[in-house]
């Protein structure tokens, strides 16, 4: 099994497991992490709160943000960061998945702020994709999630370089931010 596999293997169940138990609850009060084992590695889960994760510009008026994770694999080393939405707005289909959202080169841009507001090699501002886009619906309720590659996170170090936070503008319109908590810090750096 790649390792591409077994990451999609680990998001669905991850997403199933966050479905069934936390739709549309609002986001948790504090970080909580969930260690797991899966058929050849284990893996932890990290739940944020909104001061790590949020959502902001025009179509996310549209929707709440929900919940927000990351996964974090041996060695230090992060997965992804994903983010879940809900609304009782259809168009929270099109501020997930868009017709332009297809570029893995331009789909979403991340900016980067470190501590001295000095840009760094490789780490300024640079264009990804998401590992996933998917929504689903409930009646009148719509509910997606979207995981973004978290390479940069992986063994703290652009976080001992002074990362503070990063903004990912993504071009399906929902803009997204995420601060390392002191608890993933932690975990990335004894897992």
């Amino acid at each position: 099994m790649t390792k591409k596999s077994l990451a999609t293997i680990i998001y669905l169940g991850i997403i199933f497991g966050f479905i069934q138990g936390s739709f549309a609850s609002g986001m948790q009060k504090s970080e909580s992490i969930e260690f797991k084992e899966g058929d050849t590695t284990r893996y932890a889960i990290i739940s944020f709160t909104e001061n790590e994760c949020k959502i902001f510009g025009e179509a996310a008026r549209r929707a709440q943000l929900y919940s927000c994770f990351a996964i974090v694999l041996p060695g230090g080393k992060v997965s992804s960061i994903t983010y879940m939405l809900t609304s009782t707005d259809a168009k929270l289909k099109d501020n997930i998945s868009c017709r332009l959202s297809d570029s893995k080169t331009q789909a979403t841009l991340f900016h980067t702020r470190f501590s001295d507001n000095l840009p760094r090699k490789g780490l300024g501002a640079f264009a990804t994709y998401a590992q996933a886009r998917n929504t689903t619906e409930d009646g009148s309720i719509y509910y997606g999630d979207i995981a973004f590659p978290a390479w940069w996170l992986n063994q703290n170090k652009h976080v001992d370089a002074g990362l503070i936070d990063v903004k990912a503008d993504d071009i399906c319109g929902i803009s997204y931010y995420f601060k390392p908590s002191t608890k993933l810090i932690n975990l990335i750096s004894t897992f």
